[in-house]
């Protein structure tokens, strides 16, 4: 009889086992707010990075042309208009011919439904000039801040749904993007 008193004496009692559910409750909340937190930071870092690639292909465009002048919208990034909840644009533009660039956060933190490697922004970019306006094209292909394979860091992929082509966007693939639109 005495051992089984003991036994129940060291049983923790229904209070104590709820303090500690909502202990690891607690746990649980804080380390999904820091994932949160490096989410939105990575986005954002995102952000920067997308902006930077049109910034560094404009000042070199323009650098190189000596008659016309290729315009940056917005001309520099500032965090603090970088939205998780709207789409973010970038406009470049020259003479008619017009580059945007639209991104947002997916509905999850870190998505894999519509790009075969985990993505934490998507958008497009859309290419047009008067000619394709008047035929009702538009150029149109998906942008990925997603990583590559086992790497640890995120970057900007291009997917051309028409033809199923992909590749980082950098200087070369906007400059190819352009000229389709000259």
């Amino acid at each position: 009889m005495f051992g089984l008193v003991a036994k129940w004496r060291r049983r923790p009692d229904r209070l104590t086992k709820l303090a500690r559910e909502l202990d690891r409750l607690a746990e649980r909340d804080e380390k999904a707010v820091d994932e949160m937190d490096r989410a939105e930071m990575a986005r954002r870092q995102g952000a920067r990075t997308l902006h930077a690639i049109c910034a560094d292909f404009t000042r070199r465009l323009n650098a190189a042309m000596t008659r016309t002048e290729m315009l940056l919208i917005p001309t520099v990034f500032d965090p603090a208009t970088y939205r998780e909840d709207v789409p973010n644009l970038i406009q470049m533009s020259l003479r008619g011919r017009i580059v945007q660039i639209q991104y947002e956060a997916p509905e999850q933190s870190l998505a894999t439904e519509d790009f075969r490697h985990p993505y934490i922004l998507q958008g497009a970019v859309h290419g047009f000039n008067q000619t394709l306006l008047e035929r009702d094209l538009v150029e149109e292909q998906l942008l990925y801040y997603a990583r590559s394979g086992h790497q640890p860091d995120f970057r900007w992929h291009y997917f051309e749904p028409r033809t199923y082509r992909t590749g980082l966007v950098s200087e070369a693939y906007l400059t190819e993007l352009l000229s389709r639109l000259a």
